[in-house]
């Protein structure tokens, strides 16, 4: 009910994680119960932004996370998800950015917008009609009667 403090949490957590308090940090391999660590925080992390969404639901904060442009991003942030990573990688392939040179900023605008944009033509062209179709294919609904005594049967469990 209190997002500023579930938000306060969350940079806590991540800052956390992301420093060598939880393991190693960069691209070094530590050990199992440090990187569980570091799932574990950023499983918290992720756990206490849903739930700032599912009970911050007063005031102010409401009202932001309620407008269109936010509701709409939240439509479509698990294509965000599934292509940032594709996306990166093809900007550093494409691009003459080189990794860790100091191209952070640039690279990651360049990521954000590629990444919505490409979400964007995703969940038009895929997320969208596979809703439709589900809806015309989806179970009947449960008041409808069997129509003979043999079906009603076999639906009997």
């Amino acid at each position: 009910a209190q997002p500023g403090v579930c938000w306060t949490l969350i940079a806590g957590l991540f800052l956390m994680a992301a420093t060598p308090l939880a393991g190693p940090v960069m691209f070094a391999v530590g050990t199992h119960q440090q990187m569980l660590t570091k799932q574990f925080l950023y499983a918290a992390v992720g756990a206490l932004m849903v739930v700032t969404g599912i009970f911050g639901s007063s005031g102010r904060y409401q009202r932001v996370m309620s407008h269109r442009a936010l509701r709409h991003l939240g439509h479509i942030s698990y294509g965000i998800f599934c292509i940032h990573l594709i996306v990166l990688s093809l900007i550093y392939r494409f691009t003459d950015y080189e990794v860790f040179r100091g191209d952070t900023l640039q690279v990651w605008l360049l990521t954000v917008v590629v990444s919505i944009i490409t979400a964007e033509v995703l969940y038009r062209v895929v997320e969208l009609p596979g809703v439709r179709f589900g809806h015309r294919r989806g179970p009947k609904s449960a008041t409808t009667q069997p129509a003979t005594p043999a079906q009603a049967a076999t639906t009997k469990s």
